[in-house]
Formats: C-alpha cells, structure tokens, sequence
C-alpha cells in the first residue's frame, strides 16, 4: 500500500478532433487513463455500499511495498473489526501506508469502545482530531514538511449499526477532515482502485434508475435493496476493479455488516449451493436468480425490454438445446 507509483499521463493524437477529444465517455471508459493520476500512497481498493439491512464493505488484499523502483506484493488485510462497548462489532477498512493505518485503527478503536452516549459521529470525530494532532506533533518533532504528512494521511471507511436507530451507517474518515456520513447514492470508495469502482457502481445505478421508466415504483437507490444481492453483485464488481489497477489484487475480501455485527463472506455465503451437485454451476447464475427475487416486478418488463433480455434468454435456451 505504500508504493509510490506515477506514470505520464498520456497525450491526445494530433489527428484526433477537438470534438472527438471532448465526448465525455471517451477517456472515462479506459482504464488506462486512470492510471496516469497521482496514486500517492493510497495504493488499495475499500468500497462500501450501505443497504437496505446492513452494509457491504470490500477490499482487495494486495499489500505494496516499494524498494526504489522494485516493489512486492504481500496479502494484507484491509478491513478491521472494532469492539464496541455494548458487545457489538463495527468494521473500519482503511488505505493508506500500513504503518499509519495501524495507527489510526488504534485511535478509532478507543473512542468507540468508550463511546458510552456519544454518537458514532462524535466520537469518530475525537479519533480523528487526536490522531491528526499525533501526526502534527511527530512531524514537527521529525523536522519534516507539512507535505510528508499530508502524504501519509489515511483514508478509512467506517461501517457501524446504531441500535437505538435499529439502522446501519457509515462514515468516511479523510483526517484530518471531519468524519462524512453517506449520503446519496449511498456508496464511498477510497484508494487508487475506488476509481474504477465508482465508475461502476455508477454505471449500475443508471441501469437501476433506467428500469423504474414508465412505472409507478419510486426510483430505486442501493438502499432499497438488502445486502445479500448487493454483496453478489460486489463479488463481480472487485474482482473487475482488480483487473483495472495494477495496486490492487490477489484477494478479495467481502464483509456483511448488520446488527449482529460484521462478518466475512465465503463463497457459500455470498453464492448458496455454489458448486454443489444440486446447485448452480455458475456464480452468475445464482445472482441473475437473486436479482429477479429482489426486484419490483413492476421492473422486469422496462428491464427486459431496454436491454432486450428475452432475445439473451432465446439464444441461451437454443444453445442449451
């Protein structure tokens, strides 16, 4: 996580057109844009989407650590569970240099776990304020520029469940800024691959929006659904993010967090009967089924017909035939 890595950003062909160079997509859709950007230290990918009964918090598991220019790769993890004081659990998935994150981790949790009547906001809020005057006073004390610590700020995602709300909610943590509760579209991401996730997600939100067309149901937002089919979809949607950037990689990790706490997903979690003799062979499968269980029916026709699914579903029966 904590190798610097920069490349040029790359140049427009002279032949291309300014009309050609300003079409919105163009650049948006290539992964290979993204990775001009300065990466800084926030090599990793942390997304969390807040549903309906809970939260999905996901995270790659590729560590980077940079020697000059040769770096390795060790698996990390990512996403940490916090006590808090009334037996429950949250979750807080952070990027960022790993020993400024363990740090962090270490201020996050005190304050939760002596929340007592405080809100969630506040006492992330004190985590923050203390962890950033550690970082003022060991910068000072170091002689370094205010830029070093800058650079070696965390960003963390702070995933809980408020039980006198009885609802789940989450915070972004960017110290030394106050804590940022999610809002709509109900999704945050973080890291050098929070890029291509967002990307993503928001290409699905356009296809959710688009399928509540010439119905009654009210537009459809990530909190309208529960974490079972948001967590499958997030499966397909790590494991592209993880195509895209080169920072991030060789695992996957999946966490449902509702009001018995924060759990890591398995593959028989997030895919029932996945596998088995008297299941579906294919992950895809199992969520394209959770998808139709979970949308309004009102749906299914805008959905079919706008992306013509019946002439997909004709050619798969043919073929299975």
């Amino acid at each position: 996580m904590n190798n610097k890595r920069t490349t040029d950003r790359p140049s427009t062909p002279e032949h291309e057109t300014q009309s050609e160079s300003n079409q919105p997509f163009k650049v948006c859709l290539n992964p290979q844009s993204f990775r001009s950007l300065e990466r800084g230290f926030l090599l990793t990918t942390v997304f969390a989407i807040k549903c309906r009964n809970g939260v999905v918090l996901c995270s790659d598991a590729q560590e980077s650590a940079g020697f000059g220019d040769v770096g390795t790769k060790e698996i990390s993890t990512k996403v940490h569970k916090i006590a808090t004081g009334d037996s429950g659990s949250c979750l807080l998935g952070c990027a960022g240099v790993t020993n400024y994150i363990e740090l962090f981790v270490e201020y996050v949790e005190e304050v939760v776990a002596n929340r007592e009547a405080q809100s969630y906001y506040q006492v992330l809020d004190d985590g923050v304020k203390q962890f950033t005057k550690q970082m003022v006073s060991r910068t000072s004390e170091a002689g370094l520029p205010r830029q070093f610590m800058d650079k070696m700020m965390p960003q963390g995602i702070f995933a809980g469940f408020d039980r006198e709300t009885n609802s789940p909610l989450v915070y972004e943590l960017t110290p030394p800024h106050p804590p940022r509760e999610l809002r709509p579209p109900y999704r945050v991401a973080i890291g050098t691959g929070g890029l291509y996730a967002n990307l993503l997600l928001g290409i699905a939100e356009t296809v959710i929006d688009r399928m509540t067309w010439s119905t009654h149901v009210e537009p459809l937002r990530w909190i309208d659904f529960r974490t079972r089919v948001v967590s499958q979809f997030c499966y397909f949607v790590l494991a592209r993010v993880m195509h895209y950037d080169l920072a991030s990689g060789l695992n996957s990790y999946i966490y449902v967090l509702n009001e018995q706490g924060g759990k890591l997903q398995d593959d028989q979690d997030l895919f029932p009967r996945h596998g088995k003799s008297d299941g579906d062979a294919y992950r895809v499968t199992i969520f394209a089924k959770t998808l139709l269980e979970e949308l309004p029916k009102e749906c299914l026709p805008t959905l079919f017909k706008l992306y013509n699914l019946e002439s997909v579903v004709g050619r798969l029966l043919t073929y299975a035939e």
